[in-house]
């Protein structure tokens, strides 16, 4: 799964909105998959959504395949569009599936 969230890391960086990325840290919060220290890690010490974002997808992907599949469970909630568009990705490489639909 980590390998999959490597993949697909450049699209997430460029699309994923600000508002997103803030939900995303939320949910990975309440589900323990990153403490609080890290939540204000990526929201204060970077400033813009490419960067919070480049760092959450880091930050999750160093925690192995639990933590992204929890990742790309709780983006296919938040934005199906943009989860749709990276599983389309991972379908396209011949990879695994991923989760959600069977894919990411």
């Amino acid at each position: 799964m980590a390998a999959e969230l490597f993949k697909v890391r450049t699209q997430f960086v460029e699309k994923v909105s600000l508002v997103v990325v803030h939900q995303l840290l939320d949910d990975l919060l309440q589900k323990q998959t990153l403490n609080g220290g890290e939540v204000d890690e990526v929201r204060e010490e970077h400033r813009q959504r490419v960067d919070q974002a480049r760092d959450l997808i880091d930050m999750v992907r160093r925690k192995g395949d639990i933590a992204s599949k929890q990742l790309m469970q709780c983006l296919e909630f938040r934005d199906p569009r943009l989860f749709e568009e990276l599983r389309w990705i991972v379908v396209m490489t011949g990879d695994e599936p991923m989760v959600g639909k069977n894919l990411l």
